[in-house]
């Protein structure tokens, strides 16, 4: 009974140290496997983060072409008279504030669904390193009790512990705790990686309908301006010819009044002619051919100076119409000068280059 007994106590002892050694292997491989995982959760996390940082980049830089817009829609507002006019450029900058606000908005839900991503990888994380802490310790304990044997200086006898069962766990929901973690780790991260691919195609969408907007802003700013000038340059035409008309017109009436003034002299000699011939005499006050001749002389200087009165009214009258349509003139020219300096000057200049860095890369 002795040998038996003892055979059967080194039988079991050697059973015991295999199977604590099956469990420290199994211990070790499902540590090792959390630990890969968790690592490649820290890893996608900070990824993430990255891309997070890039998303808020380009978020901050939409306020660059919001500003230049804002910009461009205060100019125009300093715009006078028939230039004020809602036309191309005004609706191409309004589309292409909504365009903005529209990516803006993207972004920002974009944004919560990214910091939301990055809580939930937190999470598991902090999952997989409880398990593996356990792991450790678990370790730890099964390696030390591997150790012990006959001889070990730290054995005792604790009566009674072989009827005390703390354990909380079998061996199949353990493994499955393990796995649960790992997949939730694995759920995460492949969520993380479809959203940051999500937010890779919104940066690159956003990108490109905010340039493709500031190019037609920019086209429809250039087709505004050259009409402008175009139409600047006909009325500075115009203009031109009207002061030419306009010193002509001068130079017509400086030779009426001219030729007016021209005829006092004679209509003086033929009035006093009459007035002396009106002391002759008795009988010889007659009325004989020159006395006709010079009533008829005074008639038809007097003709003459009323007619050339009436055409030097036309040409005043010409004249005053000539200086009002300068002045609409020069006020048009001023007009389409103004909505040059601001259209070319204060929005075209600012818009040369797309102010958004992160979103230039995009393109």
């Amino acid at each position: 009974m002795i040998r038996e007994r003892e055979d059967k106590t080194i039988t079991t002892q050697r059973d015991a140290d295999r199977r604590i050694g099956e469990r420290l292997h199994d211990e070790t491989h499902w540590r090792s496997e959390l630990a890969q995982e968790l690592e490649k959760n820290t890893n996608e996390t900070h990824h993430l983060q990255s891309t997070r940082k890039s998303l808020e980049r380009a978020l901050a830089e939409t306020e660059g072409p919001m500003r230049v817009n804002s910009e461009c829609l205060y100019n125009r507002e300093g715009r006078k008279g028939i230039d004020m006019v809602k036309d191309n450029v005004e609706n191409s900058l309004h589309r292409e504030v909504d365009n903005i606000r529209v990516c803006q908005d993207k972004m920002k839900r974009t944004l919560e669904q990214v910091n939301h991503q990055i809580g939930v990888n937190r999470n598991t994380r902090h999952g997989l390193e409880r398990d593996i802490s356990n792991k450790d310790h678990g370790i730890n304990i099964d390696h030390t009790v591997h150790n012990l044997h006959n001889q070990s200086r730290n054995i005792n006898l604790h009566g009674g512990i072989e009827r005390v069962d703390p354990s909380i766990t079998i061996p199949d929901t353990w493994a499955e705790f393990s796995n649960n973690n790992m997949q939730k780790s694995q759920g995460a991260r492949s969520q993380s990686q479809r959203l940051r691919g999500t937010v890779d195609g919104l940066v690159t969408s956003c990108a490109n309908d905010m340039w493709s907007h500031w190019n037609q802003s920019n086209r429809n700013f250039q087709q505004r301006i050259t009409e402008t000038t175009d139409t600047h340059n006909k009325l500075q035409s115009h203009l031109s010819k009207t002061m030419q008309e306009i010193y002509d017109q001068e130079k017509h009436m400086d030779g009426l009044r001219q030729s007016i003034r021209a005829k006092g002299n004679p209509l003086k000699v033929a009035q006093t002619r009459l007035e002396m011939r009106t002391h002759r005499p008795d009988v010889e006050l007659c009325r004989d051919p020159p006395h006709h001749r010079l009533v008829e002389e005074v008639g038809t200087i007097q003709e003459s100076i009323g007619l050339l009165n009436n055409k030097l009214g036309d040409a005043e009258q010409a004249h005053q119409n000539l200086l009002m349509n300068k002045s609409r003139l020069e006020h048009d020219i001023k007009i389409k000068s103004n909505s040059l300096f601001i259209d070319r000057e204060k929005c075209l200049s600012n818009r040369k280059s797309f102010p958004v860095v992160s979103l230039a890369t995009k393109l």
